[in-house]
């Protein structure tokens, strides 16, 4: 089985919301903005001079979200902070952010949240609380961490980030050029939090340490050839525009060397390190793993459902999407075939974008005038596996977007329609230029939650295709085809973190799921993928079939007054936030934005 993985960019991009926390805290800049006196002013006015602070001391806190998330840093005032990827793995600074953490949640419940008039403070103040309470429960657990995830490990991800690191401005090239040269010292902390964690038989086990190994030649494979990172660093210097030939050469110079000297050697030493701690770890999942477990549940699925009603969301789901995906086939014997051969689509990746966007206005609230650049991925980097790829922008810039596109695959993906609707008028750039205009604060636009992104993107996607002019099957076809993973994934995930499912159980899961009985080591690739994918694929299963479930009840509830533009309207206007949340906000507004307070089903009868 491959292990191969599709970019994962969103989650690593913006982290989850509880490190998200910590980071703010531990890389604190007290002094940063001129807040008024907490005392002077009024609950809008205090969580105002909470959400500056936590929105500064983030992006200032490690060069990577500086640049990410602020375009004109001037603009606020803030100059660039001393290149650093941050503070991090500290057992001392981690209990000492633990300590400013609950100040903060006694700073919060100063406020009265019954003094909060806009939904967007309400919704502020209720994420960061419950954020912040999650992150105090995790204070319990701080050798279960695993900064060598194989697809959201720093290690991982870095690269590819770094690749997408623009160069607006001469300093930029100087501060990427720094991170090089610092990188080796911050992923040592990193291999020293692995020793501490053997030490205590926390380890990986053996094949997923296998999978990091597999990782990190990937990435060694061309370092003496023509490597994406000296690939890509060209194509920006071209790209800035600014530099004469002499100062490009030396630049090209300077970064094959920091290259060469730091950063390639940081994964021999990877290898190395952690290659000495094997057999010192173990797959069976103890009863403090479990309960670590439930709290990677509650944060990555941005919410606090509990695991038997996400058994049940994912239950429901993967049943709905195996009776679509064979209705269609039925009533279509050809859809499969159709489908393979690329009959799902419009023709190039203009032309698909350009029709989904006409076809968007009929389902979607209208966004306000944007740039989407559809730009073609570096040779250097089409080895990617994802065909598209939303690229996350500033917070002071919504009008810029960006989607990268991977000729590699996009040419003969039969879902790439799907994850052009998925990254583009259904979902991520939809969202994010909606949000930008819409006045959502700064902070809630970092503090992004994952499962509500990709969950309604996913539901955004489903909705654009089924309003284009494909025949009803190829568009349910294609729609079960891309959810099926989602919902497969995270079920599994849960059986196996949760449960504590042994192979037989997958085995006997995907029998029942898939009517199909795989051998030993099939089920054993399955079940060594989702266990070293924790966390990631939950986020897209859970975050997908809550949209479609909700859709679901407020159809059966609402009838003919069920307003999809309105709906979807309403969404946006809430935006992003943990799923609880929004769904007991979007309750309350729904029914003073659909349905006149007598006619509610409540006061009926009561009547």
């Amino acid at each position: 089985m491959s292990k191969n993985k599709k970019l994962v960019y969103r989650p690593l991009c913006v982290l989850i919301s509880i490190m998200l926390i910590l980071s703010v805290i531990a890389c604190g800049n007290g002094d940063a903005g001129e807040p008024g006196a907490p005392e002077q002013l009024d609950a809008a006015g205090r969580l105002a001079e909470i959400e500056n602070r936590l929105f500064i001391e983030y992006i200032t806190g490690d060069s990577l979200s500086f640049h990410m998330f602020l375009k004109n840093p001037e603009n606020l005032g803030l100059e660039t902070p001393a290149p650093s990827w941050g503070q991090g793995y500290d057992r001392e600074e981690f209990d000492e952010s633990l300590g400013e953490i609950r100040d903060l949640l006694e700073e919060l419940a100063e406020i009265d949240i019954n003094e909060l008039e806009e939904m967007e403070d309400i919704v502020l103040y209720r994420t960061l609380v419950q954020n912040l309470w999650t992150a105090v429960l995790m204070g319990d657990f701080y050798y279960f961490n695993e900064p060598f995830h194989t697809m959201n490990g720093l290690y991982a991800q870095a690269p590819l980030i770094l690749a997408e690191f623009e160069f607006r401005r001469p300093e930029d090239i100087d501060i990427y050029i720094t991170l090089l040269e610092l990188y080796d010292e911050y992923i040592g902390r990193q291999i020293a939090y692995e020793r501490e964690k053997a030490d205590i038989g926390l380890f990986m086990p053996d094949f997923v340490l296998d999978m990091v190994i597999e990782v990190c030649e990937g990435f060694l494979a061309d370092r003496d050839g023509q490597h994406y990172l000296v690939t890509s660093f060209q194509h920006r210097l071209d790209a800035a525009g600014w530099l004469d030939e002499a100062q490009r050469r030396q630049y090209m110079d300077e970064n094959e060397r920091v290259l060469r000297e730091h950063f390639f050697p940081v994964y021999d030493s990877i290898i190395a390190e952690l290659s000495l701690l094997r057999g010192r770890g173990s797959e069976e999942i103890s009863g403090a793993q479990r309960e670590h477990y439930l709290l990677l549940l509650a944060s990555n699925t941005s919410s606090d459902f509990t695991p038997e009603y996400i058994i049940e969301l994912l239950d429901d789901a993967l049943d709905r999407t195996i009776f679509q995906l064979v209705g269609a086939m039925i009533q279509e014997p050809d859809t499969p075939n159709d489908y393979f051969s690329l009959a799902f689509s419009k023709g190039s990746v203009e032309e698909n974008m350009d029709y989904l966007r006409s076809v968007g206005s009929s389902v979607f609230p209208a966004i306000p005038e944007h740039n989407l650049s559809l730009e073609t991925l570096p040779p250097g980097l089409q080895f990617l596996n994802a065909a598209a790829y939303y690229l996350v922008q500033p917070v002071d810039d919504y009008y810029n977007n960006v989607i990268r596109i991977n000729p590699s695959n996009a040419e003969h993906d039969p879902a790439l329609m799907f994850i052009l609707a998925h990254e583009g008028y259904g979902g991520h750039l939809l969202e994010s230029v909606y949000s930008g205009s819409s006045g959502m604060g700064r902070l809630r636009r970092i503090l992004d939650n994952v499962a509500f992104g990709e969950g309604f993107a996913n539901y955004g996607a489903e909705q654009l295709l089924r309003a284009t002019d494909f025949s009803k099957e190829l568009v349910e076809y294609a729609l079960a085809m891309n959810m099926l993973d989602h919902y497969l994934s995270a079920r599994i995930e849960v059986g196996i973190f949760y449960e504590g499912w042994t192979e037989d159980d997958l085995a006997d899961m995907l029998e029942e799921t898939m009517g199909q009985r795989f051998d030993d080591e099939v089920t054993r690739d399955f079940y060594e993928a989702i266990y070293a994918s924790k966390y990631v694929f939950i986020r897209y299963g859970v975050g997908t079939a809550f949209f479609q479930d909700l859709r679901e009840r407020l159809e059966t509830r609402l009838g003919r007054g069920f307003d999809p533009m309105a709906y979807h309207t309403l969404i946006l206007d809430i935006g992003s936030s943990p799923l609880n949340i929004f769904a007991e906000i979007l309750e309350e507004a729904l029914w003073s934005w659909f349905i006149r307070p007598e006619d509610r089903p409540e006061t009926a009868e009561a009547a």
